[in-house]
């Protein structure tokens, strides 16, 4: 029993002094247990998985890609994850794989979608996204300009569940910590958020997002019984997120620092 607990012992200092964990979104749990020397490697800023150190640039596009590869795949997973209310939820949102797409849309701005909104105001959101959107295959689809920039319009549909969410180009930006703590929206008009116990050496930059999201109330019923302008967005939200990213642009949409949910009126800031 004694040769026992001094094995335990042994190994339990042997993980203290040689081993440590670091952020990995893109493993099962989230975390990733690496050498003392690998976690050395990652404090000054290494991607381990490639052995180099990432540019600004490439983990923001990594970043914004990953984001809506893992916004599909969370819908694809029956448990669910509602940031309004959060818990998890079971929901086969997107089982039916005629459920959900990407679309790529023409509008680059918030006023040119306003535009186009009141002016089709007769039919649904849902026939709005299909008819003036283009089904895309956002894992091939090349969404960045020559620099860097995105140059689309990206939007997100569940046609089962009613629910759209709209990127424009300027909806995605890249942040340091100390950008962050600067920042006069992150924790406006939620004082009881503190700011998160983390630093530099596990998360450097932050993806700072605004999107809209948008839903249909009783479509068919709204356009064949009151006729109402349904493009009023009344039924829109401007949410906004801050979502730490890692050294190699992995992204956990589980892991928000700060949301905020507005109704309208909103503006992109210049979007």
């Amino acid at each position: 029993m004694k040769k026992i607990i001094f094995s335990l012992i042994i190994i339990l200092i042997s993980c203290i002094l040689f081993i440590r964990i670091v952020p990995d979104y893109s493993s099962k749990f989230g975390y990733k247990i690496v050498s003392l020397n690998d976690y050395k490697k990652y404090k000054q800023g290494y991607c381990l998985k490639e052995d180099r150190v990432l540019g600004k640039e490439e983990i923001f596009k990594r970043a914004v890609k990953n984001y809506f590869l893992v916004i599909k795949k969370d819908a694809e997973n029956p448990k669910y994850w509602n940031g309004m209310q959060e818990e998890y939820y079971y929901s086969y949102r997107c089982s039916d794989g005629d459920s959900c797409f990407f679309y790529k849309f023409d509008f680059t701005n918030l006023d040119d979608y306003n535009k186009l909104m009141k002016t089709i105001y007769k039919i649904s959101k849902t026939d709005f996204i299909e008819q003036y959107g283009k089904k895309t295959d956002i894992k091939n689809t090349k969404i960045f300009d020559e620099n860097g920039n995105l140059k689309v319009s990206i939007g997100f549909n569940n046609r089962k569940y009613n629910y759209f969410y709209l990127y424009l180009p300027k909806s995605f930006e890249i942040l340091s910590w100390d950008d962050m703590k600067k920042s006069n929206t992150l924790f406006e008009n939620n004082p009881t958020r503190k700011i998160p116990s983390i630093t530099n050496e596990y998360i450097r930059y932050y993806l700072r997002l605004k999107y809209i999201y948008t839903y249909d109330l009783m479509p068919n019923f709204i356009n064949h019984y009151i006729k109402k302008d349904i493009y009023s967005t009344e039924n829109d939200m401007l949410i906004i997120e801050n979502i730490p990213i890692t050294k190699c642009g992995d992204i956990n949409i589980r892991d928000i620092y700060f949301q905020r949910f507005e109704h309208t009126p909103y503006s992109f800031d210049g979007v």
